[in-house]
């Protein structure tokens, strides 16, 4: 009886192994259905079909590399070698798109060597502009660069992702004027889903900067220009990482494992692949380094240490300075407002746009903004400066411990304007008072009037 039982022990353990390895066989099969590094003309792929670089590092694909697949997915490049890690999008070809159900939709090589992302029928991205061949393929390199090339002289590329960068810089890629495709290539950040902030809707573009070695920009629409570009930070890349640069009009990111990322918000990241997003370094290294973040008539708050914020970002009456320009340049006569200039201290940074003049004391600096009704600040630094307007990309310490002073314009109506509406009042409330007395005054007539008895007829 003993034996019988360990023949069907063991027969169960066989029948458990062989269930496993085959589950295992499937799982593995339709894991990566398409698992190779190259799409041939007239070829697509869709739902859980990917392409797979021949060192495993990268997949081409939707964002269902593994089985199930659900809706709400991203198509692009995604590094996939990390076991700890979950694959990261390193490149799309929009910033911004959502792909509902990747059963229907796919990503095509035309016939003519075009390659197509059609979601549910349409068109919704496409390689053209660029002159390719019939005998073109695609194929995703070692490097997670997908390239369109040609089949028999794999020198001649027609197109490569590397050229059209979103949201990460990969070991090998390159910013700026590239000689051998005569392209001049950014890097564009991702879309956030989260706001409609100007500094959190991945609009924002890394260029490099040729006046500065290893130098790079980070740019932001100018939405008062319209469709320009305009410099929010600059900033270089550190010492350590592999960075080369040719002239000062290309760098090429050489590191065989550092990437680059930049996010919706701006900020810019150096980190390992595989290390699953550890941060190496960052820029800036804090959001008042950004021109204007905080906007108009507010200042942005550099912590210390030992604080923490929710936003960097204040406005000036938030410190009791009501700066009502507007009110004083409306009356624009001294006497009938309260001027005073209150200090702020700890001025790190002061705004932009200053006048300066020559002046011998401060108190001539500040006879010369109080003279005229648009100065809203002054400062006295052997020289005086003077602001106008409104005041942009001021910064200040949150110690206050250290930095600059500057002096506030505070408006206030005087008291006489505070009088002259009380007189008002009063003259109102005393006529409502009259009024009221007068109508008792007739009223109390009228009722005496008709409850006077008439005289008696002697005749009746």
């Amino acid at each position: 009886m003993e034996k019988r039982s360990k023949e069907m022990f063991s027969l169960f353990s066989f029948v458990v192994i062989f269930l496993c390895l085959i589950t295992n066989a499937i799982y593995s099969g339709s894991k990566f259905v398409h698992a190779t590094d190259t799409l041939l003309p007239g070829k697509s792929l869709s739902g859980n079909q990917v392409l797979i670089s021949k060192g495993g590092a990268f997949g081409l694909g939707f964002n269902c590399l593994s089985p199930p697949c659900y809706s709400d997915s991203t198509f692009g490049i995604w590094y996939i070698k990390s076991s700890t890690c979950r694959s990261l999008l390193v490149w799309a070809p929009v910033a911004n798109f959502c792909i509902f159900n990747p059963w229907s939709s796919s990503f095509i090589l035309s016939e003519d060597g075009k390659l197509n992302l059609i979601i549910d029928g349409s068109l919704s991205w496409s390689s053209n502009g660029v002159e390719t061949s019939v005998s073109a393929v695609a194929i995703l390199l070692d490097n997670g660069n997908l390239v369109i090339r040609d089949q028999v002289n794999s020198t001649m590329v027609f197109w490569q992702s590397f050229d059209n960068p979103i949201g990460i810089l990969l070991p090998g890629g390159w910013l700026g004027f590239n000689r051998m495709t005569g392209k001049n290539v950014s890097l564009s950040s991702k879309y956030s889903t989260d706001g409609y902030d100007a500094y959190d809707t991945g609009n924002f573009i890394l260029d490099i900067n040729a006046n500065e070695g290893r130098g790079f920009t980070i740019n932001a629409p100018d939405f008062d220009s319209g469709n320009t570009y305009k410099i929010k930070y600059s900033g270089a890349f550190p010492r350590w990482m592999g960075v080369r640069a040719d002239g000062g009009s290309f760098l090429l990111f050489n590191d065989a494992d550092i990437y680059v990322q930049l996010y919706p918000d701006g900020n810019v990241t150096a980190a390992k692949l595989g290390d699953c997003g550890s941060v190496l370094w960052s820029a800036p290294e804090n959001w008042c380094d950004f021109d204007s973040y905080c906007g108009s008539n507010s200042f942005c708050i550099i912590p210390s240490k030992e604080s923490f914020f929710e936003s960097p970002c204040y406005d000036f009456s938030d410190l009791g300075y009501l700066m009502n320009v507007s009110l004083n340049c409306r009356y624009n006569a001294p006497h009938k407002q309260n001027v005073s200039f209150h200090p702020m201290v700890g001025v790190y940074k002061f705004p932009q746009n200053e006048w300066s003049m020559e002046v011998r004391s401060i108190r001539e600096c500040e006879a010369a903004c109080y003279s005229d009704c648009s100065c809203t600040s002054f400062a006295f630094n052997k020289t005086c400066l003077l602001w106008y307007g409104e005041l942009q990309n001021t910064i200040v310490f949150d110690s206050r411990s250290e930095g600059y002073l500057m002096y506030m314009r505070v408006v206030e109506q005087k008291q006489e304007k505070s009088e002259y509406k009380v007189a008002i009042i009063v003259v109102t409330v005393i006529g409502g008072l009259v009024l009221i007395l007068i109508s008792m005054i007739l009223l109390w007539r009228g009722k005496r009037k008709l409850f006077t008895e008439k005289p008696v007829n002697s005749d009746s």
